[in-house]
């Protein structure tokens, strides 16, 4: 299990979270996640995503991720009955 990899704060973005974000970019690269995609980066896009300390920059590619995810399923992977007016995160 991946730990947090994200802080807003100075003082909380560790060597552990660097180590972390690095272990989710792996994961998602080799398709080692429950979605069953495979992210490809290049070593550009690997390295500003992990740079980030903030988190911002992956978590928009977690949201890709969920997108196409969603887009591969018959309503956009949400449940058959929900409420409208409910905010919903595809996959989870």
């Amino acid at each position: 299990m991946i730990g947090s990899y994200k802080s807003d704060e100075r003082a909380k973005q560790t060597d552990e979270r660097l180590i972390a974000r690095k272990d989710l970019l792996e994961a998602l690269e080799q398709g080692r996640s429950r979605l069953g995609l495979r992210l490809k980066l290049s070593h550009a896009q690997r390295d500003e995503l992990v740079a980030d300390a903030s988190g911002d920059k992956l978590d928009a590619v977690l949201c890709l991720l969920q997108a196409a995810w969603g887009a591969q399923r018959e309503g956009w992977g949400l449940p058959a009955r929900i409420d409208p007016l409910e905010g919903w995160i595809v996959s989870a």
